[in-house]
């Protein structure tokens, strides 16, 4: 008979000459009892039990890898709480250092009396401090290894505060020492209470019916909900709060003043996964950050989904700080985006130069005119075939990216930020650079850090010093700080005109501090020589120096829609007269349709 933990297996063996046998598919790390009885063919007659019990190898003394094995459990736990108030700690978790690193490790703080508290951190940590607990007391901490192989067993422990059963005594001790001073207060209370009984025992009955009605929520239990008080936990639990364990951390995408973007996986109760985006915040975020990063959170859940925003996915606490996963957009912000299609276009143009220098540019045509074969007519040609090859090149750079895809970016924003301002929300920073770009093309806005929900006025005042997006704010937004839609308008003009020369920095050659004086001056952008004058027309049409006379984002996409539905080659938008333009090409005349 075989005995472990999960089953008991008995056999009945024949004749066994050789005296062993091989018992398979045992568990890992698991204790076996093995107890074997000899007797006859009908085991009429049998032996005494002989009986041993013996332990098999945990999956990591077999490969020792924690790819194929989960980690082993973790040892040497051990917590210390430091006081902040009263009922509330500091708690630094820590244990011993692995012989094979996790990946992570996930800890649980459950104080009983409160909602517990989840932290993540990572598979070369020691330790975990747990910031501003609130605790009873006493309190549990738990700690798991996690690697590609599995999840560890629990590894647990149980730590008193016994500081809160000195607090108590001393309370008890504090109303001995005060119950004689209680006493007299009483005797007063109630002799000035029977004096006026006569005189106001309608108004005693009133006040003791309140106090009764007052007192009846005493009866109920008193907890608080730590989901809203806790500075550390995100909201109230909703259908936006994932498991730390859902997400799997990898690369990271870009940093800046507010933290870092994380690319990551997430996988769903059914264990789909799905590449996501993970905005992190810095390390030691001000109470101030943590507000905004909250702010965003509820930012996104009110602005719901949409086929051109990047929708919020979910959010949890890694680090104990709030992190925000949303969709992932694999080609990056549409500013980069633009800017590698530009210098794509300029390598090829330099790459074709460098090759053009072996190409002679005069020959010997044996023809009957020796005047149509004259060295400047051959180098006239030499120049207008070049422009058919760069054509070429920049179709293997960019992807086969036309003036339609470009339209259609700018189309796509607009009916994003028609979709947030019927939502009343104004974006504030809409630029190139918070718009990202998936493989499909489809662009979604993103960065709502500036957002604000719009109210009563419709208007949003900053505060503070903060850093602001000069060369893409309307010219109210610069001197009174008013924010609306129509300053959304504004900056699409911007983006417009950042589509259109792939990525240029607006107001080339000009300081930040000189963009208000132009502005009040009368100054506008002009027009980009490879832009039509319908297309200008619309993007000059957003910086009217009148909010109100600014197009609507519906009218907007509807200007851009009737461009596209007219669309043809070169109409609108020429990539080749922009590349000419800032390359020095030839002006040399052209068909509009070389490009």
């Amino acid at each position: 008979m075989l005995a472990n933990y999960e089953q008991k297996l008995f056999l009945n063996l024949p004749k066994i000459l050789d005296f062993r046998f091989f018992l398979r598919h045992l568990q890992y790390d698991q204790n076996n009892t093995v107890a074997i009885v000899s007797g006859n063919d009908d085991f009429s007659k049998i032996s005494n039990t002989t009986t041993f019990t013996f332990l098999t190898p945990s999956c990591l003394e077999i490969h020792n890898n924690l790819s194929i094995c989960a980690p082993e459990v973790v040892k040497g736990l051990r917590a210390v709480h430091i006081k902040r108030r009263k009922g509330s700690y500091d708690i630094i978790v820590s244990w011993n250092k692995p012989a094979l690193q996790p990946d992570n490790y996930t800890l649980q703080i459950d104080s009983f009396l409160f909602e517990p508290r989840l932290l993540i951190v990572p598979g070369n940590a020691v330790e975990a401090l747990f910031l501003d607990v609130d605790v009873g007391p006493r309190y549990d901490v738990g700690i798991v290894a996690e690697s590609p192989g599995g999840v560890s067993s629990l590894s647990s422990i149980t730590e008193n505060i016994d500081e809160e059963v000195a607090i108590v005594e001393l309370s008890y001790r504090e109303i001995i020492v005060a119950l004689p001073t209680l006493m007299i207060i009483a005797v007063v209370f109630g002799a000035i209470c029977v004096q006026r009984r006569n005189k106001k025992i309608e108004q005693t009955n009133m006040e003791y019916m309140h106090f009764e009605d007052s007192t009846d929520f005493l009866k109920k239990p008193l907890r608080r909900d730590y989901a809203i008080e806790s500075g550390d936990t995100l909201l109230l639990r909703d259908k936006f709060e994932i498991s730390p364990q859902q997400l799997k951390l990898k690369d990271v995408l870009g940093s800046g003043a507010y933290g870092i973007v994380r690319f990551a996986s997430l996988q769903d109760e059914f264990g789909a996964v799905t590449d996501v985006a993970v905005k992190m915040m810095k390390d030691d975020p001000t109470v101030e950050d943590i507000k905004s990063f909250h702010q965003e959170i509820s930012m996104m859940k009110s602005a719901g989904q949409h086929p051109n925003i990047v929708s919020l996915i979910g959010y949890c606490t890694l680090y104990d700080k709030p992190v925000l996963v949303v969709e992932y957009c694999s080609k990056g912000d549409l500013q980069t985006y633009l800017r590698t299609i530009w210098q794509n276009l300029v390598n090829a143009v330099f790459e074709r130069r460098t090759r053009l220098k072996f190409v002679p540019v005069t020959f010997v045509n044996k023809g009957a005119d020796q005047g149509k074969n004259s060295p400047y007519c051959n180098k006239v040609r030499t120049i207008a075939n070049r422009l058919y090859d760069i054509q070429q090149d920049v179709i293997k750079y960019t992807e086969n990216v036309t003036c339609a895809d470009l339209l259609s970016f700018a189309r796509q924003v607009a009916t994003g930020m028609e979709f947030l301002s019927s939502n009343r929300i104004v974006h504030r920073d809409l630029a190139a650079r918070n718009v990202l770009v998936r493989p499909d093309r489809v662009v979604k806005i993103s960065d709502f850090g500036l957002s604000r929900d719009i109210y009563q006025e419709n208007v949003y005042r900053k505060k503070g010093n903060g850093k602001l997006p000069l060369k893409w704010m309307a010219i109210e937004a610069l001197t009174h700080q008013i924010y609306t839609t129509y300053s959304d308008v504004w900056a699409f003009g911007i983006l417009l005109w950042e589509i259109v020369t792939l990525g240029a920095m607006p107001y080339p050659g000009t300081p930040t501090n000189r963009i208000l004086h132009l502005l009040k001056s009368g100054y506008r952008m002009e027009k980009p020589p490879n832009c039509s004058r319908e297309l200008y027309n619309i993007m000059y049409s957003c910086w009217n120096l009148r909010p109100q006379s600014r197009p609507t984002f519906t009218e907007l996409k509807q200007s851009l829609d009737m461009l596209l539905s007219n669309y043809s080659e070169n109409k609108y938008l020429n990539l080749c007269e922009a590349l000419q333009e800032s390359t020095g090409e030839s002006s040399e005349p052209r068909s509009t349709n070389a490009c």
